[in-house]
Formats: structure tokens, C-alpha cells, sequence
């Protein structure tokens, strides 16, 4: 076995600075195949850093905006489905009754189901309430009665084909506060009376 190929430790040994030379290990050589220790300096690490930062500071705006869209879009989401919720509830309601009856200048609607109870939907305050046999419940908040886009007064239920009571169009118009802004969410729909 020849000397000059044993080495005792495999590990490399640490560096004393950039460009520095490794010292050889016990019974080994240097020469061809010696690398120096690769190291970085303190100039290095500050640009690395500044890089990093720059990069960091440039995608806030971007993750800002997302965040802000994300939010706007579950607040839509959560309205749409309250809108759509109250709208169901409101047709299954009507379309189950023998006639209706409109007023307050479409604001309320009062409908008589076949079993001879009375039902109510109101707008009280900005909300939608639901009375039946005297039990009042909010079914919807955030209820406008001037349309933004439009920019008059609409009647939430009006009856529909010259005033029979045969068919009634609801109409609702909601407004909620996001951090984007306010939205505003409009539903329509023409519930038919199916046991007049």
C-alpha cells in the first residue's frame, strides 16, 4: 500500500477565509486535485439579503390585493346566498298560499295559506321580516328601497299581469359593506299562486 493515497480523516477541514487554502490532512499531499474553501463574505450576505428584501417588498402590493379580492368575493358569495335563501323562502311561501294581498306601497306582502293561518313578509328598517301567526323573524338585512343603479324607489312585491293576484313579482335589492366598498346584489323573480 502506498503512503501518499492514505487519508485518515474524509471530512473536510474549515476554511480560514475566502480564497483560503485547505492545509493537507495528516499523510496527505498537496497538489493536483487541492480546491480551495468556498466561503461567503459579508458583502455577499448584504446583497443576498437586500435582493431578498427587494423581492419580499415588490409582491406585498400584489398579496394585498389578492387578500382584498379573496374577502370581497366571500362577502359576495355569503350575500348571494343569504339573497337566494330569502328568495326561496319567500316563493315557497307564496306560491302555497290561496291569495295575497299587497301593502304599504309594495314594503309589505300578507299571504293566507290554505290552512287559514295568515303569513307576512315586511320591510322594517332595512330588514326583511318574516311573520307568521305573529312570530316575527328576520329573514334578510341590508334591504335598499331606492336601486343605486336605477336610482328610484321599487317595491319589493308587486302583482304582476295588470294586478291580479294570480302572480306576484318579488324584487329585492341588497346593499353590504366590504372592505372593497359597498356592493349591491339584486334578485327578481315572479312567484305564480298555485292554489288561487
Amino acid at each position: 500500500m502506498r503512503e501518499d493515497l492514505w487519508r485518515p480523516n474524509p471530512l473536510p477541514l474549515p476554511c480560514e477565509g475566502r480564497g483560503a487554502i485547505a492545509s493537507p490532512r495528516v499523510g496527505e499531499r498537496m497538489g493536483e486535485g487541492s480546491t480551495p474553501c468556498q466561503a461567503f463574505t459579508v458583502a455577499e450576505l448584504l446583497i443576498a439579503a437586500s435582493v431578498t428584501l427587494l423581492l419580499i417588498l415588490g409582491l406585498m402590493p400584489l398579496m394585498s390585493a389578492s387578500i382584498r379580492a379573496w374577502h370581497r368575493n366571500s362577502n359576495d358569495v355569503a350575500t348571494t346566498m343569504d339573497v337566494t335563501l330569502a328568495m326561496r323562502r319567500i316563493a315557497s311561501e307564496l306560491r302555497a298560499a290561496r291569495s295575497v294581498m299587497i301593502a304599504d306601497s309594495g314594503k309589505t306582502i300578507y299571504y293566507y295559506p290554505m290552512d287559514g293561518t295568515t303569513g307576512k313578509f315586511a320591510l322594517v328598517n332595512g330588514n326583511l321580516t318574516w311573520n307568521f301567526s305573529s312570530n316575527g323573524q328576520p329573514l334578510l338585512r341590508g334591504i335598499v328601497t331606492n336601486d343605486p343603479q336605477f336610482g328610484g324607489a321599487y317595491p319589493l312585491f308587486q302583482l304582476a299581469f295588470g294586478g291580479t293576484s294570480r302572480a306576484v313579482i318579488v324584487r329585492l335589492c341588497v346593499q353590504v359593506n366590504t372592505p372593497a366598498g359597498v356592493r349591491t346584489h339584486r334578485v327578481q323573480q315572479m312567484v305564480v299562486l298555485r292554489n288561487q
